[in-house]
């Protein structure tokens, strides 16, 4: 059997991913393999995603290390499975591929499903980790405008095209239910997509932390500050940040922009009466009922009224002297940057050298 993790962005994927990989050996002798098959990152599988043209040609370096995988699995006795939330990116028909090169004929995709509100803000605030400059009501406006084919908000834009193909299951992760009930995600999981009860992570806290509105905001004005930069883009630009800047200097920052930026401060309001957002949740709620883990009772499938979210207009903050001060300073120690030893070219050679060879 061929279990397939897709996500979505900002449903703690990453979190369970290490707890994957921290657990691979408990999960082996409970009959699930979770194999290393991606040699940039060992705790999930965004390699085999990138891997999609070589996967429907069926040949390639990874199709060679996924066969690997798939001989090792035999010979383990247990079944497979595989998580990256960049298999959001993929055509439903590519997962058969991919269970075919596992030599499989069906596959059961695992989806988590969150509110389309708290995802949307949490989904900006990592684009802005990455580089991007969009304010939250920009990013707000672009989606809500065409909420049923946005893909941040409409989680039917991936999982209609999966439930019509006939070798494909499906099961979503409820978040709002298990969140509000207080389980643990990786214990979720493991009991309603892998079968296994029971089971603990080992790392109990998120593994990507959210920033305040304060620092997301200075980071987005610092990125139009320095533009496309030519600095090593192998590390997220917050994580340089955070690499050029202790934590007392963060939160002098933090304090500097949230005191001395009172007046550039607003707010965006997410009404969940408005149609648009209706809208979302019937197109859920009649497609997805017979697919949530846990089951859902009749009613409302998420949380009702207004979330306000606060923001900061940055062309004002930049003329704030203080803040400007930082953000040259900022913007110098991110140029200058050294690459982090974990980072570095010696360390991804040791790295690729040893998932080569190491399934």
């Amino acid at each position: 059997m061929l279990v397939i993790h897709v996500g979505p962005r900002k449903t703690g994927t990453t979190y369970l991913q290490n707890n994957f990989h921290r657990n691979r050996a408990e999960l082996i002798r409970r009959g699930w393999f979770y194999p290393q098959v991606s040699l940039g990152v060992q705790s999930a599988h965004h390699d085999v995603a990138a891997s999609r043209d070589e996967i429907r040609k069926g040949q390639g370096p990874m199709v060679d290390r996924l066969r690997r995988a798939a001989r090792k699995a035999a010979k383990l006795g247990t079944n497979i499975f595989l998580s990256s939330e960049a298999f959001r990116t993929w055509e439903a028909e590519d997962y058969g591929f991919l269970a075919r090169t596992f030599g499989e004929s069906r596959a059961m995709i695992v989806y988590t499903l969150r509110d389309p509100v708290s995802l949307l803000h949490s989904v900006w605030g990592e684009t802005v980790k990455t580089g991007r400059t969009h304010s939250l009501p920009e990013f707000v406006a672009a989606n809500c405008d065409k909420a049923l084919r946005s893909a941040n908000l409409n989680a039917m834009v991936q999982l209609k095209p999966i439930i019509d193909r006939p070798e494909l299951d499906l099961i979503v992760l409820d978040y709002e239910a298990l969140r509000s009930s207080g389980a643990d995600l990786y214990t979720s999981f493991c009991l309603h997509a892998l079968g296994l009860d029971g089971m603990q992570p080992q790392r109990t806290r998120p593994a990507n932390s959210s920033y305040s509105v304060e620092l997301t905001e200075y980071i987005r004005l610092l990125a139009r500050h320095l533009g496309d930069y030519t600095e090593d883009k192998s590390l997220m630009f917050a994580r340089r940040f955070e690499h050029c800047h202790s934590p007392a200097e963060i939160a002098e920052i933090e304090a500097l922009v949230r005191d001395s930026g009172a007046d550039a401060r607003g707010q965006v309001a997410l009404d969940r009466s408005e149609p648009w957002f209706l809208a979302l949740e019937r197109a859920a709620s009649r497609a997805l009922r017979s697919y949530l883990r846990p089951t859902h009772p009749e009613g409302r499938l998420f949380p009702q009224g207004v979330t306000f979210y606060a923001c900061y207009d940055i062309d004002r903050l930049e003329d704030i002297a203080a803040i400007a001060t930082w953000r040259d300073r900022s913007a110098e120690r991110m140029r200058n940057a050294s690459t982090p030893w974990k980072k570095s070219g010696i360390m991804r050679a040791w790295r690729h050298i040893k998932r080569r060879f190491w399934i």
